[in-house]
């Protein structure tokens, strides 16, 4: 108790200083703008259409919030993810989403210069390639020459880029962009019903090895 009165300004003042902080906090906490901002709930991968589920709207210190953001979750649902994923917890921007269908988007995404166009291949041709993600580049292969001469395997594109590919249903086809020049060739093999086989190369440029020499004879 001796204590206590020996110090009672002391504690006096320490309280003092406490309420006031508290004060002061209280105060500047309700004086700082936010805006609502809509942010990712989950990530959202290229190509997938942004669904309700998927984002929430938080609030943002108005000193901070991005200017290409969005207030309301309604002005982007349907929107197609083109730049991205968008992380669970960013910021849903402008930069990121396009309001063009799924498809035209994502080949706008990964085909970004001129003259390239989506075409779906038959079932069946890449089973064992799920691992395929989109923007890998693979190459096509089916029959190619004159049937009377004999079935001859060749390849048919270089380098198409994977848009979408097949989930569970065997019955589902990858979806790859192909330039517009390899398009026909494509599509003909499509409509005969040939098959065809995708292949991931490690290069940009096929290097063509050379057949090994003939034995010469003594």
């Amino acid at each position: 108790m001796e204590i206590i009165k020996k110090n009672f300004s002391v504690i006096i003042a320490l309280v003092i200083a406490i309420v006031a902080g508290i004060l002061i906090y209280y105060a500047v906490s309700t004086q700082t703008l936010t805006t609502p901002i809509v942010v990712a709930k989950n990530t959202i991968m290229v190509g997938e259409e942004i669904k309700s589920e998927d984002v929430m709207v938080v609030q943002y210190p108005a000193s901070i919030a991005p200017g290409t953001s969005f207030s309301s979750v309604g002005s982007i649902l349907g929107a197609t993810v083109i730049n991205g994923p968008i992380i669970a917890g960013n910021v849903v921007r402008s930069e990121n989403i396009s309001d063009e269908g799924a498809l035209r988007a994502t080949l706008n995404t990964y085909a970004t210069e001129p003259g390239w166009t989506a075409i779906e291949l038959p079932p069946g041709g890449a089973a064992g390639m799920s691992a395929l993600r989109q923007g890998d580049k693979v190459d096509i292969y089916s029959e190619i020459g004159d049937p009377e001469q004999g079935t001859v395997i060749g390849l048919v594109c270089q380098n198409a880029i994977i848009l979408d590919k097949p989930a569970t249903d065997e019955s589902e086809q990858f979806i790859v962009a192909v330039p517009i020049g390899n398009a026909p060739a494509v599509a003909e093999l499509i409509i005969r019903g040939k098959p065809m086989t995708l292949a991931l190369n490690n290069s940009e440029v096929i290097v063509q090895q050379p057949a090994p020499a003939e034995p010469v004879a003594e």
